[in-house]
């Protein structure tokens, strides 16, 4: 009697003919190299989170210094720096997700409709450019147009709308509106390609349809745009739900001093300063292994409801 074979063993025989084809090893040569990098710079460091359940000292290496188990953990459970980092942080990813996530997606729309195609050239160069830009220049900029002698401040002056110059920088309370609309302001251009281009992909014959029907821009932007990329929001969504607890360190570094710490102060900083400047590594990889941890279960979270909502999910 003939045992027919497993399920899996065609599956693996299949995966292993199409593998060793002379076309695929061509292809899989080519992607050699960025797995080689990703293998060598994300993979192989990871193994560095072992010092964060160890008693470990700069210059040492991993395996040594005395095992310590959960000491950081206990101690990040009394430090407020951290809380006050991590509600900085949950603070202005909230306010990122609910203005910057939304903004490309609207850019996009306006992109799509624009009748003039040059004004929409002109338009996309000109957001897009931002994103280009080093944030020690994006820093620069906006520190001084809103500086006490600066383009707002004498606007606002000459409108008569206040008395004496506005301390945008230095006003605990400015700092969370600032960030984001910095946040916009840079990232907003860039992020509207990727909706633009699964804009484009919209069927013309689909559009000329709904002209026929008699359905005006509105509708056909709720009607025909919108179904079209919501595939693309959804998965754009679920990456950006698993960033909550990692808000901008460029930002935080560069606008953040000593007025308005208390606003700027966000867990990446709290990490650089804690492992950098007071030398604790064990206590620093502990509290970026808890963020990531919590990155990857709000990962989790955000496709499973995605996955329940629209059927879109990355896995």
């Amino acid at each position: 009697m003939t045992v027919p074979p497993r399920r899996h063993e065609n599956v693996l025989t299949g995966f292993m003919r199409r593998l060793l084809n002379p076309h695929q090893l061509t292809l899989q040569a080519l992607v050699l190299p960025a797995v080689i990098s990703v293998v060598i710079f994300s993979y192989i460091p990871m193994s560095g989170v072992l010092i964060a359940f160890k008693d470990y000292q700069l210059g040492q290496g991993l395996l040594s210094g005395e095992w310590v188990s959960l000491k950081y953990y206990k101690e990040i459970i009394n430090d407020k720096l951290f809380f006050l980092s991590a509600r900085n942080t949950l603070v202005i990813s909230v306010l990122d997700v609910l203005f910057c996530f939304p903004a490309p997606i609207m850019l996009a729309l306006v992109f799509s409709e624009a009748p003039m195609r040059r004004f929409k050239r002109v338009a996309q160069t000109a957001s897009y450019l931002p994103n280009f830009l080093s944030y020690v220049v994006v820093a620069s900029f906006w520190q001084i147009l809103l500086d006490k002698n600066g383009l707002v401040n004498n606007l606002l002056a000459l409108l008569g709308r206040v008395g004496k110059p506005v301390e945008f920088w230095t006003t605990q309370s400015y700092y969370w509106p600032l960030s984001i609309i910095v946040s916009l302001w840079k990232g907003t251009g860039w992020g509207a390609i990727i909706y633009f281009a699964a804009i484009t992909n919209v069927s013309e014959e689909v559009y000329e349809a709904a002209i026929v029907d008699g359905a005006g821009r509105i509708r056909r932007t709720f009607s025909i745009v919108l179904p079209a990329i919501m595939n693309t929001v959804m998965v754009m969504w679920i990456m950006r739900m698993s960033g909550l607890l990692r808000a901008s360190f460029d930002q935080s570094y560069l606008l953040g001093n000593a007025f308005n710490r208390d606003a700027s102060y966000v867990l990446e900083y709290y990490i650089v300063e804690t492992g950098l400047s007071r030398l604790r590594m064990s206590y620093s990889t502990a509290i970026n292994l808890l963020q990531s941890v919590v990155s990857l279960v709000l990962l989790w979270a955000a496709n499973t409801i995605a996955r329940r909502v629209s059927d879109t999910a990355i896995f």
